[in-house]
This record gives C-alpha cells, structure tokens and sequence, in this order.
C-alpha cells in the first residue's frame, strides 16, 4: 500500500507489506485511494517513515509534512468505522518521536 521513505529497493526485491485492505469494501477502498493521493503524485502532502496496521484495521503513521516548515512531523492515525473514513493528526517534535509513538501504538 505504501512504500516507507528509505534509499530504493534493489532491483529484483520485494517490498514488505506493512498494512492489508480490502478493497471490495467501500469505505477501505475510499481510505487507500485517499491515503495515495495524500502521498503520491507530483506534490504529495506526506512522506510515510513508519506504517503499522493495529488488529483493529487503523493504520497507524508516522509522517513527515512535505510543505510545512514548523510542524513538519506528525502521527496520523487511518480508520474505517461505521462506514466512515476519518483521519486524525497528533504534532511531534521529531522523526524519531513520532516513530517511536507509532511502534509504542502498534504493540
């Protein structure tokens, strides 16, 4: 689904899947396509360090805000509840906190 911001994979490997949806459900299907614009495309919005699924389906996120210069890193929690989509944005201070609260999420 997403591809980790890290050097480009040697040719010939697979990349680790990190996060499952199905798509033939709506509301997943609503969040992938979202989440691809959000980090894709010719100014993609965020650049994903760390992604984790819980056992709950919430993908969990730490991200870096390509455009903004202050609040650059962020934790972005992913859910599909109830037929909805909904997002939601914590500030961190850094990269290695906002990746260090995601894996503590994750557990």
């Amino acid at each position: 689904m997403a591809r980790l911001a890290r050097k480009s994979l040697p040719h010939g490997s697979i990349p680790h899947i990190v996060a499952k949806l199905d798509l033939s459900d709506g509301p997943q299907r609503e969040l992938h396509a979202f989440f691809q614009r959000m980090h894709t495309g010719r100014w993609p919005a965020l650049r994903t360090l760390v992604l984790r699924q819980a056992k709950d389906g919430t993908l969990m996120e730490a991200a870096e805000w390509l455009r903004e210069p202050r609040e650059r890193f962020v934790v972005v929690e992913w859910t599909v509840r109830d037929g909805r989509l909904t997002w939601r944005c914590r500030t961190m201070t850094s990269a290695r906190a906002s990746i260090s609260a995601v894996r503590a999420m994750a557990l």
